[in-house]
């Protein structure tokens, strides 16, 4: 059986509902979240040791990446949101290029 965990997007102002964003799965905590400066694009982290870059403007995934092997911890992009950093939970740091 597969869990997908979702994250659903609603605008701070009027509550409503903008969209739902599917994949992490297999039931896995989603560990980290971290908005673009721009607030275009939010990445997620998540124990299933992915980060995945949303374009919250039409609801999709922009990039996948893979390969972590202990979960990921932190995630933070860079002032123009060209970079971003993430750190797994024993200390490794990866610096992404999202252009």
């Amino acid at each position: 059986m597969v869990i997908l965990v979702l994250l659903a997007l609603y605008d701070a102002t009027t509550y409503e509902k903008l969209g739902v964003l599917a994949g992490h799965a297999d039931g896995v905590a989603i560990t980290e979240l971290r908005f673009s400066p721009d607030g275009n694009l939010l990445a997620s982290g998540g124990a299933d040791n992915q980060v995945i870059v949303w374009d919250v403007v039409n609801i999709k995934a922009n990039n996948r990446f893979t390969g972590y092997n202990f979960g990921v911890s932190s995630l933070a992009f860079s002032p123009d949101g060209q970079l971003l950093v993430t750190g797994d939970n024993i200390g490794n740091v990866i610096l992404l290029n999202l252009r």
